[in-house]
């Protein structure tokens, strides 16, 4: 496999696509109208640069409200998220016009999307994390142990890291 590169982010949001405003227009007054949102620490996400931004992953919803909290915020944050929502109809092809990678969990070509990774934050990108790298499996919702690849990522790229909730 070939090294792989992005552009630097631009636009504002600063990293926003076509494909990740489309999805935005959509799915903002969907959020708003179903949500209740008290957002505080937003001084704390860069306005430029690369960073990664983790949070709890509790529903199936998270993916949606922090993407939304961050697009609010200046950044169109890029994810890996896992293959099978890049198999949907419409739903993949929205997911990939606006940069988000798939990983191919539990599978020898789950590596490659660190690759990934390390090119969006090489590029100045903000790379949104779920530590656990799945839904919390804990009954009352509390986080379980993360896996070390945030770290890795982190410590590898000299890259922030910025907890949300």
């Amino acid at each position: 496999m070939g090294e792989i590169t992005y552009p630097p982010p631009k636009g504002y949001p600063l990293g926003v696509t076509s494909w990740f405003r489309f999805g935005a227009t959509l799915l903002i007054p969907l959020i708003k109208l179903i949500t209740k949102r008290e957002w505080r620490g937003n001084e704390n996400i860069p306005k430029t640069g690369a960073a990664i931004v983790v949070s709890n992953h509790i529903s199936y919803f998270d993916p949606l409200v922090f993407a939304h909290f961050l697009y609010g915020n200046g950044r169109a944050p890029r994810f890996l998220g896992k293959s099978e929502l890049f198999k949907l109809p419409i739903i993949g092809t929205v997911l990939r016009g606006a940069g988000q990678v798939p990983v191919e969990r539990e599978t020898e070509n789950a590596k490659f999307a660190l690759h990934h990774a390390v090119a969006f934050l090489h590029a100045g990108h903000l790379l949104g994390v779920y530590p656990e790298g799945t839904l919390t499996r804990d009954a009352n919702g509390w986080p379980m142990v993360a896996k070390t690849g945030l770290a890795r990522l982190a410590i590898a790229t000299r890259t922030p890291i910025v907890p949300i909730a």
